[in-house]
């Protein structure tokens, strides 16, 4: 019985297996998807059936973009084609927010770009962006994605205002996103956070565009430029940058006669992938910068989302990120002149990534690097026309080697190569050299940040050292510190500029073996001590200026104190509310005093600031101190908006304290803590000028060969009841080794 049905099954299995071969034959099979070329005649839209050979591509099409100088217009999303190829010099524009490129593969090869159809006014509302949703995308050299200013437009109407966007800039300022805005001169003073647009926008998902620059009305117009745009890619497997994805800010426009026009914000710029790669590459959402006396835009915000162990398998790709002001044009007096304390600097944008697999020993990217990053262990550290800003407060940067920054100047020469960090350490046994670049040493906080240099720490070709304390209290001496331990060199044009707590003093300590401060350069502390008043509020400091009201029309600020008493506002009556005396004269450890804010009722919206005090350049070197050029620890002038009658007192001046084995002064050489003045003329009413501040140099043994020039001068703004008095001014010798001193 068994025998027969499997004789029966053979049988029947037989006998169908004719009838199979032949269903199987007459089923269809997917047909390989067509080739669907462009032939398009100048602007064409995609999905017009006579602007391809073949018709327009379908789902599974290769579609092929070749015809020099084509523009192809995209208003609604594709259907998932095999791939789209783009090259000559054709450009594909994506129009409307939910357009969206579908294909296995996207290559835009050397001269083509995809753009979108332009920038939008209609904030918060956003109306084109480039949307590539693929497998793998690759970007030639020489190809492109640009979206430069087609985020939120130039500014435009009748009236001085604001730009267009959620972080639009005011008048002069420039526009914001991912970092702010630059303030003008003008504003950075008598600081108003009014002037500046918000920054917004996600860090880890940016999708927002950047925002326009002010408008400037009347008889000499400015036009800030409009914000970069947005990219978003979804890559399932890689994307290869070796051209350019672009979505930068642009510089506005300015009237012949003032030159002057506010930046553009840099755009968002958004990649998931399983990795990236590339050489050559440049991923970019910068700033623009200023025409004149305008402000830079802030920088954009970049977020690569990759597979980390994938990434982690292959090369670190040779793709530079940037966030930040772009480097092309401007006089960008918010990044180069005002650059490196706080809000008043134009922002950096944000750079983020799912780990630090990007940061090597050679750095070329420009932004805030927002992964976080507790610890940073390399052997020699490499910034080249970089300016990397690490978020993670109380980073530990550990370099067994040397240490080096440099780069070119942006047109113009607005200096953009930096490394900064917050509340953290710089340790390196090495070298540390800066060639017309800086570092910023962030505080704020009770830490302080600390550099630490084995070696020699040399500043060449106009760098800058910028060290920001922190806060002090009875258990920590100094705000910040910078120890070193061979030569620091302060080269011609190089300038270090040790910043004081604005409320607290804490201020900065050098220790070093040698230093030599070069003709032309120096440490300026011009108005980095205690904070001045604002409006209506007396200055900071143990010898504030304070401010007084005189009836119902205004307030008056008096000078700020230290190693001479401030100056008397004017309608002050002698009362004894101007800044007063404080410290040693001997050895200066505090900063210079702010002045008291001034006020005027009938001008309610203007801001008077008080000057601030002068900061505190204090060093120890335990071998020569060979001063050819200027240590300086100024007070600054009061300021105001607008030049109306507000009338506030000038800062005093700050502390020099030099100790040193060697003294080698040199002729032409100077050391300065003069007070800053009052606001007001020689007659009518004013504010009370700043007292000069306190120098000690202490040495063992003298080799000057010339004259050093010292003063510690009271300000004067030419009224004789405003003015101060001059501060102190001490040369010591100290003991040397050996000496016995008996007290009998």
């Amino acid at each position: 019985m068994h025998a027969t049905r499997i004789r029966s099954v053979r049988k029947w299995t037989i006998a169908w297996c004719p009838v199979l071969a032949m269903l199987a034959l007459a089923v269809p099979t997917a047909a390989p998807g067509a080739t669907k070329t462009w032939i398009g005649i100048g602007t064409g839209d995609w999905f017009t059936v006579a602007n391809w050979i073949g018709g327009r591509p379908d789902t599974g099409d290769e579609a092929v973009i070749a015809t020099a100088g084509a523009t192809v217009l995209l208003t609604n999303e594709t259907p998932e084609l095999a791939s789209l190829t783009i090259s000559s010099t054709a450009s594909l524009v994506f129009s409307n927010w939910t357009t969206r490129l579908r294909a296995t593969e996207v290559t835009v090869e050397a001269g083509a770009v995809l753009k979108t159809a332009g920038a939008f006014t209609n904030a918060p509302a956003m109306s084109n962006r480039v949307w590539i949703v693929c497998s793998n995308l690759t970007v030639a050299a020489g190809g492109a994605i640009n979206v430069d200013g087609q985020g939120y437009a130039q500014a435009a109407g009748t009236t001085s205002g604001w730009g267009f966007g959620p972080g639009a800039g005011y008048t002069y300022q420039g526009g914001s996103h991912g970092g702010r805005g630059g303030i003008t001169p003008s504003y950075f003073r008598s600081y108003d956070p009014q002037a500046q647009g918000n920054v917004y926008g996600s860090v880890q998902t940016p999708e927002t565009p950047g925002s326009s620059g002010g408008l400037v009305t009347g008889d000499y117009p400015g036009w800030g430029g409009a914000g970069g745009g947005v990219v978003r890619v979804q890559a399932d497997g890689t994307v290869s940058v070796n051209g350019t994805i672009s979505a930068n800010g642009l510089r506005g426009a300015y009237d012949n006669v003032v030159w002057a026009a506010s930046g553009g914000a840099g755009g968002s710029i958004y990649v998931t992938c399983r990795q990236l790669d590339g050489t050559g590459g440049v991923v970019r959402a910068d700033g623009a910068l200023a025409y004149g006396q305008a402000s830079s835009g802030g920088g954009g915000r970049i977020a690569v989302d990759y597979n980390t162990a994938a990434q982690g398998a292959a090369p670190v790709p040779r793709v530079t990120f940037s966030a930040s002001v772009a480097e092309a044009g401007g006089t960008s007096y918010s990044s180069s002149i005002i650059g490196g304390w706080g809000f008043f600097r134009t922002g950096q944008g944000s750079l983020h990534f799912p780990d630090n697999r990007f940061l090597t020993e050679l750095v070329t990217h420009r932004g805030v690097w927002m992964t976080p990053c507790t610890e940073w262990a390399v052997n020699n550290l490499v910034l080249s026309n970089a300016w990397l800003q690490m978020a993670t407060t109380g980073i530990c940067i550990n370099i067994a080697g040397n240490l080096t920054i440099s780069g070119a100047n942006a047109t113009y020469g607005a200096q953009l190569n930096y490394l900064e960090i917050s509340n953290g350490v710089i340790d390196c046994r090495g070298d540390v050299r800066m060639n017309n670049a800086g570092m910023v040493l962030s505080g704020g906080g009770y830490t302080g940040s600390t550099l630490v240099c084995g070696g020699n720490l040399v500043l060449t070709n106009g760098a800058n050292l910028w060290v920001d304390s922190g806060m002090t209290n009875s258990s920590r001496e100094h705000g910040a510190r910078v120890d070193v331990g061979g030569a620091m060199v302060v080269g011609s044009n190089c300038w270090v500029r040790p910043g004081s707590h604005y409320i607290n003093g804490g201020s900065p300590f050098f220790s070093v073996r040698d230093l030599t401060i070069l003709a032309g350069g120096g440490f300026d502390a011009t108005g980095l001590g205690f904070g001045g008043g604002t409006n209506k509020v007396s200055g900071f400091g143990p010898g504030k200026g304070n401010s007084i009201v005189s009836g119902t029309s205004a307030y008056y600020g008096s000078g700020g104190g230290y190693g001479g008493m401030g100056g008397y506002s004017s309608l002050s009556g002698g009362y004894p509310v101007r800044g007063g005396t404080y410290g040693c004269s001997n050895a200066p450890v505090l900063p210079g005093s702010g002045g008291g804010g001034g006020h005027h009722f009938g001008f309610p919206a203007d801001k008077c600031q008080g000057g601030e005090g002068g900061g505190l350049v204090r060093v120890l070197a335990t071998g020569t101190l060979d001063l050819r050029g200027a240590i300086v620890a100024n007070g600054w002038d009061c300021q105001q908006a607008n030049n109306r009658y507000l009338y506030g007192g000038g800062g005093s001046g700050g502390g020099v304290y030099l100790q040193c084995r060697r003294f080698v002064g040199r002729t032409g050489a100077i050391v300065t803590a003069n007070g800053g003045k009052g606001y007001g003329a020689a007659t009518g009413a004013g504010g009370g000028d700043g007292g000069g501040g306190r120098i000690a140099i202490w040495r063992v043994t003298d080799a000057s060969t010339g004259a050093v020039t010292t003063e510690a001068k009271r300000g004067d703004h030419g009224r004789v009841d405003c003015l101060g008095a001059d501060g102190t001014i001490v040369w010591g010798q100290t003991p040397g080794d050996g000496t016995v001193i008996l007290l009998r």
